[in-house]
């Protein structure tokens, strides 16, 4: 056997290996998680979409000429739909971009392949920043598994995290957010313009609502066909088949971000 070979069974073991310690890993860790995060689900995000439906219908009736000024609100609403969660304030070049586009999931698709996924390791970096050294762990492995083309471990492995993230908030965002809305809502009503700060909070929000909708839709599996979007039940019951794609991952880790970045919001409001 040539050295060649050897090394390309090298690789293949190692790949083999990374994969069953992730599950592994997975594995112990996810029964405990389960309950916890379904319980956030329902406390906190049920809620908040009464809140999201107001905001909606708010810009749904919105006139035709305030309608240019508010256009990033209805395009962060679109990449919602698209499970892509946005907390930054979105460029008026890349609104138009997303307003016009008619297939947004390439769009993004493009975008983070025209600098090589930079921005995905660079959140995953923040990331760690907030998380325990478990979760350190388990999301490093997942992003290695990125790395070497394994989008479906990735994409469970991030999925693992995020429930894991869900399980540990204390504080309940519904209540701050509801108060940091209300100001914005009557801006709406007056079709003022909003600053950065504010069209990037209603970004977060709006987002990571649609987001949740189908991201934490119950499913039966006996019934249902699974769904073309990611779907945490499929993924963590083991009953999804569709691949994963680079753009998944990317998606997962944004929403995970999201969340951490509402619990420091939940934060917040407890001082307050």
């Amino acid at each position: 056997m040539g050295n060649s070979e050897l090394e390309n069974m090298d690789t293949i073991s190692t790949t083999i290996t990374e994969g069953l310690r992730l599950l592994y890993e997975m594995g112990n860790y996810t029964a405990s998680l389960l309950k916890k995060s379904a319980d956030w689900y329902n406390k906190v995000l049920k809620p908040l979409q009464d809140v999201g439906k107001v905001i909606r219908e708010k810009i749904a009736n919105i006139s035709e000429i305030a309608s240019a000024v508010f256009k990033p609100i209805v395009v962060a609403n679109n990449l919602g739909q698209h499970q892509y969660v946005v907390w930054e304030y979105i460029e008026p070049e890349l609104v138009e971009i997303i307003y016009k586009s008619t297939n947004v999931n390439k769009t993004l698709r493009l975008m983070y392949e025209k600098n090589g996924y930079k921005q995905f390791y660079s959140l995953f970096q923040k990331c760690t920043d907030y998380l325990d050294g478990n979760n350190v762990r388990i999301l490093s492995q997942a992003i290695d598994s990125f790395s070497i083309k394994n989008y479906d471990l990735c994409a469970i492995g991030i999925t693992v995290v995020i429930d894991a993230e869900l399980s540990a908030v204390t504080g309940n965002p519904s209540t701050n957010i509801k108060k940091r809305v209300e100001p914005l809502l009557e801006k709406l009503d007056a079709e003022e313009m909003l600053s950065k700060d504010e069209y990037s909070f209603f970004s977060l929000y709006l987002t990571v609502d649609e987001t949740m909708k189908t991201f934490a839709a119950s499913s039966h599996f006996d019934k249902d066909i699974e769904p073309t979007y990611i779907n945490r039940h499929w993924t963590m019951h083991g009953r999804a088949k569709r691949r994963k794609t680079k753009l998944d991952c990317v998606k997962l880790l944004r929403l995970l971000y999201a969340i951490i970045l509402l619990d420091n919001i939940a934060g917040e409001g407890e001082k307050n």
